[in-house]
């Protein structure tokens, strides 16, 4: 879905357009799944649609790698926190937190079931990288997580080091909206990996 708050929302990801297929090596990192679920999806719908872009990924040649939800994370969020944020990040919605649990933990064995089915590699989330809504990365973790999926990665990829952060706070999809108005960005970095090219949608 279009997504995000009041400052800053995004393009539904089935809506984007991908780079051309190349003749080198491509993956596509599919993360933060669960955003949808706060938007009173169900879980059979969401993963319904990550199908969707995997079988567009992999007509062109992509490898498919696909990330967890911050379920545990989420686990010991106060009500009145989980009422605090609802009301800042989904204005409007009125799902409950305990079917936004329910549907989570649905979603990622969904997720872990078609990760097995498909041979995809499955990266889970660990709690510990979670900041105080229990569902954004604490910044001082960034490099942890980061870390943590590079080492399940680099045997195949050869991926070294992790982006400084500089570079992450820089990188933008290649279109969004900010407060209202279409904001064009790159969407395309050279420099956040060594001799990798990194598109972000």
């Amino acid at each position: 879905l279009r997504a995000g708050n009041p400052l800053v929302s995004y393009r539904p990801l089935r809506e984007v357009d991908f780079p051309a297929p190349s003749p080198l090596p491509t993956l596509a990192l599919l993360s933060d799944i669960g955003n949808d679920i706060a938007y009173a999806q169900r879980p059979d719908t969401t993963l319904g649609w990550v199908k969707e872009l995997a079988d567009r990924l992999e007509r062109q040649g992509t490898q498919v790698v696909l990330t967890g939800v911050p379920v545990e994370s989420l686990r010991g969020l106060p009500r009145w926190l989980f009422v605090v944020l609802r009301t800042l990040y989904y204005a409007g919605q009125t799902v409950t937190q305990g079917d936004i649990m329910q549907r989570l933990t649905d979603l990622e064995g969904g997720l872990e079931g078609l990760a097995r089915e498909r041979g995809y590699l499955y990266l889970p989330t660990d709690p510990e990288w979670y900041g105080f809504d229990r569902f954004h990365l604490r910044t001082a973790h960034h490099a942890a997580c980061w870390e943590s999926w590079m080492e399940r990665l680099r045997p195949d990829l050869g991926f070294q080091g992790s982006p400084t952060w500089r570079s992450l706070w820089r990188m933008r999809p290649s279109d969004y909206w900010y407060r209202g108005k279409q904001t064009q960005a790159l969407g395309e970095y050279h420099d956040v990996l060594q001799q990798t090219r990194l598109w972000v949608r």
